[in-house]
């Protein structure tokens, strides 16, 4: 029997199809599957806190509406988020061991957030631009760290915030905006001096916006609160 050109052809496309799903089936390699790591999602209603200076905060936004603390110490909000975030009472944490014991004191320190998704004392500085000026331009701490980064994961953040709170205790401040332009220049030495140490750098070997660089807190000068963050 004559095939007509037409069947052939529809043969022919048959069978090639046929053989080459048997190839791609014969040369797939399930070992040579390609893995890609999912970008961290990030939870618009949750806030990180500075747990190695406070425990057990309250955090509310500017609506009125209180966040609950998670298992993983962040705080989570039931609502978008209204700023600022404002945390108040809880518990310094004097050992930065991550536990109220009897060692704590009661927190008197008012802490803010602008924007971002972290409450820290740099973050409340931040709130006034002159002081987030100071922070950028002195202290050479990114919008990021300052809006999104806690001392619990920033070695720059935990330096800073450990140089700020001591300076604090150490001249009776229980209110970052009392804390001047002035105030908070003067520990870019101290600051830098501590973070280089941890990085193993030499302070002497890197210049700073400050005749003193020992890495000793210097005291309060003359309190006078000039710029002092909102």
């Amino acid at each position: 029997m004559k095939t007509t050109p037409t069947l052939g052809i529809i043969s022919v496309v048959l069978v090639t199809l046929m053989f080459s799903g048997c190839n791609h089936s014969s040369n797939s390699n399930p070992d040579t599957t390609e893995y890609y790591e999912q970008p961290t999602q990030v939870d618009p209603k949750v806030m990180l806190v500075d747990t190695k200076r406070l425990l057990e905060a309250t955090l509310t936004d500017n609506s009125g509406q209180t966040a609950t603390r998670q298992d993983d110490g962040t705080y989570r909000f039931e609502n978008n988020i209204t700023f600022p975030v404002t945390a108040t009472n809880g518990y310094i944490d004097a050992n930065s061991d991550g536990i109220v014991n009897n060692n704590e004191v009661v927190n008197e320190i008012e802490f803010h957030a602008a924007e971002g998704r972290a409450v820290t004392l740099a973050s409340t500085l931040a709130s006034n631009s002159v002081m987030r000026t100071v922070l950028e331009d002195d202290f050479g701490l990114t919008s990021q760290q300052i809006t999104s980064k806690t001392p619990d994961n920033d070695q720059d953040l935990e330096v800073f915030s450990k140089v700020l709170f001591d300076y604090m205790q150490s001249n009776a401040y229980t209110s970052v905006s009392t804390i001047s332009e002035e105030a908070l220049r003067s520990l870019v030495s101290t600051f830098t001096t501590q973070r280089d140490e941890l990085e193993g750098v030499d302070s002497t070997d890197v210049p700073v916006n400050d005749d003193s660089n020992d890495g000793t807190l210097p005291p309060a000068p003359g309190r006078d609160y000039g710029q002092a963050a909102q």
